[in-house]
């Protein structure tokens, strides 16, 4: 009995000296015999120095964004007095509506649309003079416009009737799918405008509403794993390039569109 009391008394000594020491070296400064100060048990609390460092920055940030008001320039003055008081005013009114105090706002308001309407008619003046600042091809006027656009229109119609002597189109579709059947005619329309050869893939190799017919033997599942109809493919007529352009029924303009992005931002068709 007594031996066991000895022996559980050296445990408890032996553990109690392996916590001192852990307190001890956790404490210890790397690279000098100096030894660290035990701090208490709360010794999250106890480091106030990063928090005071942080607001003092902060303080120095909040100084150097906000310079006294007699080191600003004269503009820098003008506006913001004008700001302040316009602000002060528009909450003055909306706490006490007085006439007094709504008219006081709306002069101030007054004020600066004068000031920022002035800018810009002399902006577009001054933007008149250079033709850094004008775009022919974005101009707001709706005549112009329009011309643009019969141009660029006339011009897309020449680079799709070259692209499609070496190229085609391919509808994947299948015969229950109310989608194809709708889109369809929309990608027979733009093939014939264009001149492009077009074919309708499907699992029996039918022709599809007006379209010639191949087997889908699985060559698309790359683009489409799931065989998600209807699908539109542009493929070059050597069959080793091949661009999706429209999943699902796509307008047109935008085949059209998607046609442009593959060409400026995947491969260059034109």
């Amino acid at each position: 009995m007594k031996r066991e009391n000895n022996i559980r008394s050296w445990s408890i000594v032996f553990v109690a000296l392996q916590m001192v020491t852990l307190v001890i070296n956790s404490n210890i400064s790397f690279g000098s015999d100096r030894i660290k100060p035990l701090q208490g048990f709360n010794w999250y609390n106890e480091k106030p120095e990063p928090k005071k460092e942080k607001v003092e920055n902060t303080q120095k940030q909040d100084t150097a964004q906000t310079a006294p008001a007699e080191d600003l320039p004269v503009h820098e003055k003008n506006i913001r007095s004008l700001q302040e008081r316009h602000k002060k005013a528009h909450r003055q009114a909306l706490d006490n509506p007085t006439p007094e105090n709504i008219l006081t706002e709306l002069y101030l308001e007054k004020e600066m649309m004068r000031k920022a309407q002035l800018y810009g008619e002399r902006s577009v003046a001054l933007a008149m003079m250079s033709s850094q600042f004008t775009d022919m091809k974005a101009h707001s006027n709706v005549l112009h416009k329009r011309v643009q656009e019969e141009i660029e229109d006339k011009e897309m119609h020449q680079k799709l009737s070259r692209l499609s002597q070496e190229w085609g189109l391919i509808l994947q579709v299948s015969e229950d799918c109310p989608h194809c059947h709708a889109f369809a005619p929309i990608v027979l329309e733009f093939a014939r405008k264009y001149g492009f050869q077009l074919l309708a893939a499907n699992k029996k190799g039918e022709d599809f509403k007006g379209i010639k017919g191949i087997t889908d033997n699985g060559e698309m599942l790359i683009f489409n794993p799931t065989r998600e109809t209807p699908l539109l493919y542009l493929i070059k007529s050597n069959g080793r390039e091949v661009f999706p352009i429209a999943r699902g029924i796509n307008s047109a303009n935008q085949i059209l569109t998607n046609i442009k992005n593959i060409d400026k931002h995947i491969k260059r068709l034109f």
